[in-house]
């Protein structure tokens, strides 16, 4: 079935854009094209049609219902250049400031300790090695960071790039040993507060200076301990 639908995408993707070049036509038509003329709402229509076929993401700022999400994929474009994807909800970039994977949501997650806080970018790396153990010391430590054991991936999400690197800065040293169960929660403060982070990261849009202290509505505030803490 996929497989039939990979081959049917471009056809569907063509006929969606023929319907939207039409839409755009009788749009200048009905507002505008007593004074342009049909053939310019017939050429105007074809170029943006023809826009859209090439690259959706003008799509993406009439439809997505988030602005901080925008703002942040206009950043990224203007930085990183255009994504390797763009799907209705999410825009992903490769191997973008040192992360396998990177890509915006139009979400809102939001925190409320300190401040109200939204969090919408998603940063994936590798981390082989990664075991149960090591996932029940991270969940212990923040709700910010999920763990795909059979990948073998680890996956951070915050609205800048530092915070994610932090983050899964702070999984390699759970990982590799240098950070233990006993002080991980107090030692991921540390870090995210801070921007600690991963020699790997270059901080590509300056966010270490410009975001120090933030961060505290990552940390777990209350809750049990997990089996693995008994």
């Amino acid at each position: 079935m996929a497989e039939v639908y990979n081959l049917i995408k471009p056809t569907i993707w063509l006929i969606v854009n023929v319907i939207i070049s039409f839409a755009y036509f009788y749009f200048l038509k009905e507002r505008v094209g007593a004074n342009i003329g049909i053939s310019i709402s017939i050429g105007i229509s074809v170029l943006f049609a023809a826009l859209t076929y090439v690259h959706p993401l003008p799509l993406l700022y009439l439809a997505w219902k988030h602005s901080l999400p925008k703002e942040t994929l206009t950043k990224y474009i203007m930085k990183f250049g255009l994504p390797y994807d763009v799907g209705k909800d999410t825009v992903t970039w490769k191997n973008m400031a040192g992360f396998d994977k990177t890509w915006i949501l139009d979400e809102q997650i939001a925190h409320t300790l300190p401040v109200t806080h939204i969090d919408f970018v998603y940063s994936t790396i590798k981390v082989p090695g990664i075991k149960p153990e090591h996932v029940c010391t991270i969940a212990h430590s923040t709700g910010s960071i999920f763990i795909d054991l059979l990948k073998q991936e680890a996956t951070a999400r915050c609205h800048y790039l530092v915070k994610n690197a932090v983050s899964l800065g702070f999984v390699q040293d759970v990982v590799s040993g240098k950070i233990s169960k006993d002080n991980a929660r107090d030692e991921y403060a540390r870090r995210i507060l801070n921007n600690v982070h991963p020699d790997w990261f270059p901080d590509p849009l300056g966010e270490a200076h410009t975001t120090l202290g933030e961060g505290a509505h990552h940390l777990l505030l209350t809750g049990g301990k997990h089996e693995h803490f008994m």
